[in-house]
């Protein structure tokens, strides 16, 4: 049977990329279970509704994760249904499981795998920002459904603004992230002839939703946030550094999940990277105490597995992290924050680092070009949305400037 071969082959492949033979077989027992009650109507075995009625029948579970499960039992028996689907789908499993909803119309789901090449040919976007916006905008559609929008004519801006009211506690920038995602699927419904006018036309993206000020941080802070992290742990030994090179260099979380060990010259003490998010290359000084944290981390906590990239995940599959993880990283600063006591009502990611950064040398004065050099801006205009912070929140560099400086203008003029 198809699905007997499925169940195996995803426990060869969880046993070979580290899981104990202890939890496989506790995963075992709940596929068995479940390839033995569709043994005879083995069509029904991938559907949500007899998967669904299989885990409420069996374990009180269920595959939306509501009610959240709360027995270890339950738990398992959702996961391993999760994984057996991710598997079927992928090829592969992901570190983490999300709950599964519902299924999109086929409709629906067809726009959605248009919409992406849609955004790479005609609207040019990078892949982090199709992952982005994709995932955005079929949180939208699945709201739309639950709503009894079941057509792309219906859809209408006050629709969308009462779908981002059901988020009372998220940023401005957020929801600014949000709206320009359902405008780039406006876009691609009007283009493709799907919709004959735009649903999103009147709404303004750059005053309604216009993203708020997000306060610098202190030196003090920086250096009080650097030092709760335990360094005898493999995780926060990783974090330290990871910390370290965004209060530093300013480096988006993007860039430095995908820092190679290539990128760094510790002969030269430079950084050279491919910016993700702009395509474009990078140069930035190594200082002595990121080289030092990411020489720490690698020596001392890094798995020991084959791969390029320098920070990885410390719990199986080990290996680098996949496109769109930075957002994991957001509870573990929350936990770092409350340890060191530290209260910041925003900006509390990896991204205020670099606001801070570019405080800093907006303070010192530097020149906006310069700035957006150290920052890697694609153009100076990226940089202009730092000018109109408020002089008496600007803080303390959390870092030399006249070195940063420095080095900036000594390449340009070995270039030059």
């Amino acid at each position: 049977m198809l699905l007997n071969q499925k169940i195996n082959a995803l426990y060869e492949y969880m046993r070979n990329i580290g899981y104990s033979e202890c939890y496989l077989n506790s995963l075992d027992k709940i596929w068995q279970k479940f390839a033995k009650s569709f043994s005879e109507h083995p069509e029904e075995a991938l559907t949500f509704k007899a998967q669904n009625q299989f885990l409420i029948k069996n374990y009180g579970a269920s595959l939306t994760g509501n009610p959240r499960p709360v027995k270890i039992q339950q738990y398992q028996a959702f996961r391993a249904i999760n994984l057996l689907n991710e598997f079927i789908a992928n090829g592969n499993i992901s570190i983490r499981y999300k709950a599964k909803d519902f299924d999109l119309p086929t409709e629906f789901e067809n726009s959605l795998k248009h919409f992406e090449e849609f955004c790479s040919n005609y609207l040019k976007h990078r892949k982090s920002t199709i992952f982005s916006n994709t995932r955005w905008v079929t949180r939208f559609l699945k709201h739309c459904i639950k709503n009894g929008v079941t057509n792309f004519s219906l859809l209408s801006e006050d629709i969308v603004i009462k779908y981002l009211e059901l988020f009372p506690d998220i940023s401005n920038k957020t929801k600014w992230l949000y709206v320009n995602a359902i405008k780039c699927f406006d876009k691609y419904l009007f283009f493709t002839g799907i919709t004959k006018k735009y649903f999103t036309l009147n709404l303004n993206v750059n005053n309604k939703f216009k993203p708020n000020y997000i306060p610098a941080w202190s030196s003090e802070d920086i250096k009080k946030l650097l030092g709760v992290l335990d360094k005898t742990n493999a995780i926060e030994l990783r974090d330290y550094a990871m910390i370290l090179i965004a209060a530093t260099l300013g480096l988006r979380i993007s860039d430095i999940l995908n820092l190679k060990f290539k990128d760094i010259d510790f002969k030269n003490k430079t950084i050279t990277i491919n910016q993700i998010k702009t395509d474009q290359p990078n140069k930035l000084p190594l200082p002595s105490s990121v080289g030092w944290a990411i020489i720490d981390y690698v020596k001392k906590a890094r798995p020991k597995v084959k791969s390029d990239h320098i920070f990885l995940r410390h719990s199986v599959p080990y290996g680098p992290f996949p496109i769109g993880s930075r957002s994991d990283f957001s509870n573990r600063m929350e936990r770092y924050l409350q340890r060191a006591k530290i209260v910041r009502k925003r900006g509390k990611g990896f991204h205020s680092f670099r606001h801070a950064l570019a405080t800093c040398l907006i303070n010192e004065g530097i020149p906006v070009g310069t700035i957006s050099d150290i920052l890697g801006h694609s153009s100076c205009q990226s940089t202009d949305k730092y000018l109109s912070l408020d002089e008496s929140s600007l803080s303390l560099c959390p870092l030399d400037i006249d070195s940063i400086i420095k080095n900036k203008n000594s390449d340009e003029n070995g270039e030059k």
